[in-house]
């Protein structure tokens, strides 16, 4: 559930309020664990929520220049061949953990034992940094450094410990990351395009204990290096085609040398392409993906597939009526994540399947 409001004349001001509330339920598929747990099944239980405001004031211009002012987090100076932002901000992140049954002791010792919860807290600061040059009308190059701070997934850090763990030591770390981003963009009337490069900079790694079959975090370098791009070619004012393609290249430095990361952790190349009819009420697309194979050094090798999706929308007099034929072709095939964390064999994706869906906006 989200709720945003937005007032764009707040005594000569902007304000923006942003708030959400989630709630998931997680059940993971049953399992034979064995002599002391036997055929053995779980769940978890999230709930999320949090609040944004924002105040966006007006600065006084020089000249050419203006700018404005967003109250704690960003400034923003224009002019009319370059742009500038920086900003800074703090942030705060508490998580409440309530006391559950430690899966765990079930399948290692066939015993029940309760996981002692308690509240989870992180802080930093952070800054961003970014320009972008206005070669022309259609063109643009950008540069950006920016920092991100993130909370790490605490269901699967705590899934499968006993009941003797003390959920404080993942405290002790918190993921922060820095990234790098310089690119190109340009937008013409029947093409647009754009090619960005990007590395991310970690001293945090993630990684999965196979023994105590808990995630981890751990002191340890960890990078992400890429390139993402995009094409788009509009063939007329109803017919349009293009692509996407996207590469990472994710290592974690370990005893002096680089090695490659997991599929859990990075992506494979991925390729798409559409072909796409849009007129004023309804449209329809064609779109293909294509996954290639990885193999990270680790006995997790990655076979990559290719999948088709069909897609329309029609507007109704009230409202919006979309369909989705996905896995057009009926492939047979493994995702990525069953081949990347499930024991084999794999359990197979889903085969052709019809998704329709009603949205209303008022």
């Amino acid at each position: 559930m989200n709720f945003n409001y937005s007032d764009r004349d707040l005594f000569g001001q902007q304000l923006l309020v942003e708030s959400y509330w989630r709630k998931e339920k997680a059940r993971f598929f049953p399992y034979n664990w064995g002599a002391n747990a036997g055929i053995v099944a779980s769940q978890s239980d999230a709930e999320v929520y949090g609040l944004r405001t924002a105040v966006e004031s007006q600065l006084p211009s020089l000249g050419s220049a203006s700018g404005s002012l967003v109250w704690g987090a960003d400034f923003e100076n224009e002019r009319i061949s370059w742009t500038v932002r920086g900003g800074a901000r703090h942030e705060w992140i508490h998580s409440d953990v309530a006391d559950s049954v430690a899966f765990g002791g079930i399948w290692q010792a066939g015993v029940s034992e309760v996981l002692p919860g308690g509240t989870l807290k992180y802080e930093d600061t952070l800054y961003n940094l970014g320009a972008v040059y206005h070669i022309n009308s259609a063109q643009e190059v950008f540069v950006n450094f920016s920092q991100g701070f993130s909370l790490p997934d605490i269901q699967r850090f705590l899934r499968d410990v006993r009941g003797s763990y003390d959920i404080h030591n993942l405290n002790a770390q918190a993921i922060k990351v820095d990234s790098y981003e310089l690119g190109w963009r340009a937008d013409w009337e029947s093409l647009q395009a754009n090619l960005t490069l990007f590395e991310n900079r970690s001293d945090v790694t993630q990684y999965y204990d196979s023994v105590t079959r808990a995630q981890r975090l751990i002191d340890q370098k960890e990078r992400a290096r890429g390139v993402e791009t995009s094409l788009t070619y509009h063939l007329d004012q109803v017919w349009s085609l293009g692509g996407t393609y996207a590469w990472t290249k994710g290592e974690t430095r370990q005893n002096g040398e680089w090695r490659d990361l997991p599929a859990t952790r990075v992506s494979p190349a991925k390729t798409t392409a559409f072909v796409q009819f849009d007129q004023q009420s309804y449209n329809l697309r064609l779109q293909g993906m294509r996954l290639e194979s990885y193999d990270a050094g680790n006995g997790r090798k990655i076979e990559g597939y290719t999948t088709v999706d069909l897609l329309a929308g029609e507007s109704l007099p009230v409202g919006k009526l979309e369909m989705g034929v996905y896995n057009l072709s009926d492939r047979n095939y493994e995702t990525l994540y069953m081949q990347a964390n499930a024991a084999a064999p794999y359990p197979h994706a889903e085969g052709r399947r019809v998704a329709i869906s009603y949205a209303l906006d008022w």
